[in-house]
């Protein structure tokens, strides 16, 4: 599957978890460290203290190699894209014990058929309104 979505993506990883966590994790994903053609780590996230808790809002404006338009981001936290919901894809937190979660299929299936459509920003925006 990541195989069919690299061949129609560009791949980064943003996440909002200190690089040394967050390379032991990405490294069981990318294992010959072929997939994600940038990463970025908290460093590179605004921290916002709301309610005495950090929150980590990812600027999708950093990645230059493409038109923001044409980004999507993918995270368990709609508020880490909150600035860019319009780029936004929610997703369900990976869940070990569960042996039936299948949310990553399910989104490699929705990028697969995303791939094609020219306003991405459209799509989303009406695909995922009511989570918003």
């Amino acid at each position: 599957m990541i195989n069919m979505i690299k061949e129609n993506y560009f791949i980064c990883i943003y996440t909002s978890c200190e690089k040394f966590y967050a390379d032991y994790l990405i490294q069981t994903l990318d294992i010959f460290d072929n997939i994600f053609l940038i990463k970025l780590y908290r460093d590179k996230c605004y921290k916002i203290n709301i309610n005495e808790e950090n929150i980590f809002i990812k600027d999708l404006r950093i990645i230059n190699q493409v038109n923001i338009n044409d980004i999507i981001i993918v995270d368990s936290s709609a508020i880490h894209f909150g600035l860019f919901y319009k780029n936004g894809i929610p997703i369900t937190p990976y869940n070990k014990k569960n042996e039936k979660d299948c949310e990553l299929l399910n989104l490699g299936i929705l990028l697969n058929n995303m791939y094609k459509i020219k306003d991405i920003g459209e799509f989303i925006e009406n695909t995922f309104k009511s989570f918003y």
